[in-house]
């Protein structure tokens, strides 16, 4: 768990994320025999080095009006290395053996579906994402060999591969600052001298789908056995359930859709694929699936819908489970946009194929779905109609906590509270850790993620430590996103229906708009001095600005 200290004393420093850099243009065959770059590839998520460079062109100014150097922290998925060249080769240069799917896939191992990447199936990954991308590269070098600025990688979910030494060390050696300016956090985050300030990717906290046994990845063996990710021998890449499930699902539609990655709140964009395609592509989809659907629903949107004030219902939880698995389905929003995913799940289940049984969900889960159904119900009764969402059986009557806020009603306590627990558990478990880890820290006041792609602020009293109230800021993504409130107004605007959202399109659509952290200088040890700023970097009719929402 221990981290090299970084440079001390007030510096300016900037927390980005989830770049999602990978295949970049599509290299087209020509008459001649030749190939010669065409086309974004439809994976590929980061199409903006001119946005980027203007975005450091402006931290360079800033740093240089305050007088201080500049970390840049990028919070993790830097790389795109969870889709291979072979696994998506749909456009040229493909050989005829990979077209007919004749070569053996990378980091594939039948009979182990726990086995990613070995080390050298990531680095030949990691060569063509870094290869297609020398002008991201060398706005990086440039910035990091500016006065005495650093950047600093941390590894994410996505990029997992670099605890690998050798993947590390060749992305440092492509971006090719001078010794020292860049560096991959193997430990897996980022840490201020002080110990004030600490940023993680945020894909290890519980419940998460991309959780790995160890910060920021784990490494096994052929036997499915714990080894370190740099020992000698035959070693993999742990592969988490979540890899499984989004490479399966986006095998399926990214090809088709390249928007797909590109909406903020991922659930939104697996839904608008299986309406998009239809319900004969999805069954895969679902039913691997079906249970990552369920619990990404975005808990923001449902606090939204939710009145003031109410008492905590008080779920019978025999009763739901002896219901049956229809629970799971009936708990799918019943709405125009999860009409097809409702209609998969019905179909599944049916079959006997949607793997996941209302009987083996904790009492925590289900709570959380049936607070999502009173979110629901909640929305069509603000908007004036008869409420279609059944609501779950109740063990007793409603009652008051002791913890409820005069802000929220009582289903948005449980919500809150529900996400609250698992952050402060996260919280816990970093604290015991830094502790033991070398390095002088105290309680850190700020802590940094991404992962989610939606960029929030938010304040986590740490339980009965009154002194203790860490601000979290989640750093987004820093690409071109869009809502789903964006995404209605992109489609009024331009005449579009729902189920053509994916179809008609593309990444460059959406707003120039780039979510981003600044922590401004301030004394060592000061925690009062502390300022973090969550702000978005947007190209407006006047050129770029710095704003405080993502509109120009």
């Amino acid at each position: 768990m221990s981290s090299p200290l970084p440079p001390s004393g007030p510096r300016l420093r900037v927390f980005i994320s989830d770049t999602h850099i990978g295949l970049g243009r599509v290299l087209q065959k020509k008459s001649t025999g030749r190939h010669t770059e065409g086309q974004w590839h439809p994976t590929e998520d980061f199409r903006w080095a001119a946005d980027l460079r203007a975005f450091m062109d402006m931290v360079r100014a800033e740093s240089g009006r305050l007088k201080v150097s500049t970390d840049l922290i990028i919070v993790g998925d830097f790389l795109e290395l969870w889709q291979s060249p072979i696994k998506i080769c749909t456009l040229e240069p493909c050989s005829d053996d990979e077209r007919a799917g004749k070569l053996k896939r990378d980091c594939e191992y039948a009979g182990n579906e726990n086995l990613g990447c070995s080390p050298e199936e990531a680095l030949a990954r990691a060569r063509r994402v870094l290869g297609a991308h020398a002008e991201t590269l060398a706005i990086l070098r440039e910035f990091a060999n500016a006065g005495d600025n650093r950047v600093v990688i941390v590894p994410g979910n996505h990029d997992a591969a670099l605890v690998f030494n050798a993947v590390a060390g060749l992305t440092v050696r492509e971006i090719g600052a001078a010794p020292g300016r860049v560096r991959v956090a193997a430990e897996g985050y980022w840490l201020s001298a002080d110990g004030l300030l600490f940023a993680e990717h945020g894909h290890q906290i519980e419940g998460d789908p991309n959780k790995f046994e160890a910060l920021p990845a784990s490494c096994l063996d052929r036997a499915g056995r714990s080894v370190s990710c740099n020992s000698g021998g035959q070693r993999f890449l742990q592969r988490p359930w979540g890899e499984n499930f989004v490479q399966k699902y986006y095998e399926q539609y990214e090809a088709r859709f390249s928007i797909l990655d590109n909406i903020a709140d991922r659930n939104e964009g697996i839904v608008l694929g299986i309406f998009a395609a239809g319900i004969g592509d999805s069954i895969v989809a679902v039913r691997d699936g079906f249970k990552f659907l369920l619990f990404q629903q975005s808990v923001s949107q449902a606090l939204q819908a939710l009145g003031p004030e109410g008492p905590i219902p008080q779920y019978d939880f025999k009763a739901i489970r002896e219901s049956g698995d229809a629970f799971l389905v009936d708990s799918v929003p019943p709405t125009e946009e999860r009409a097809a995913l409702r209609a998969e799940a019905a179909r599944a289940l049916a079959q006997g194929s949607l793997k996941v049984s209302v009987k083996d969900l904790s009492d925590e889960e289900i709570q959380t779905l049936c607070d999502l159904r009173e979110s629901a119900r909640a929305a069509q009764l603000k908007a004036g109609g008869v409420p279609t969402t059944a609501q779950c059986p109740q063990a007793g009557p409603p009652k008051l906590g002791a913890d409820v806020p005069g802000s929220l009603g009582g289903v948005a306590v449980d919500l809150f509270t529900t996400e609250r627990k698992r952050f402060q558990r996260r919280f816990r478990d970093l604290r015991d850790a830094l502790k033991q880890s070398g390095r002088p820290t105290a309680d850190f006041q700020v802590y940094v993620y991404g992962h989610t792609h939606q960029a929030h602020t938010a304040r986590q009293p740490f339980g009965n430590r009154p002194d203790w109230s860490p601000l979290m800021l989640n750093s987004g993504a820093w690409q071109r996103l869009a809502t789903r409130d964006q995404l209605a107004e992109i489609r009024k605007k331009n005449g579009i229906e729902t189920w053509q959202t994916l179809l008609a399109l593309g990444p460059e659509d959406l707003p120039a708009c780039y979510s981003f952290i600044f922590v401004q200088p301030y004394a060592e040890g000061r925690r009062g001095d502390i300022r973090p700023e969550l702000l978005w970097w947007v190209r407006t009719s006047g050129g770029w600005r710095t704003l405080e929402r993502c509109a120009p």
